[in-house]
């Protein structure tokens, strides 16, 4: 999630219009078979 934030991944679609109230970020960690999903 932090990656997400400092390289503003978002940018694009905030200079479209877009309310940055409407996006969520998710991040997905893989191990194995072990999945962890964040949203923020």
């Amino acid at each position: 999630m932090t990656q997400i934030n400092e390289k503003e991944y978002d940018t694009e679609i905030v200079d479209e219009g877009i309310d940055k109230d409407h996006i969520v970020h998710y991040g997905f960690a893989f191990e194995g078979k072990k999945v962890l999903i964040l949203a923020g």
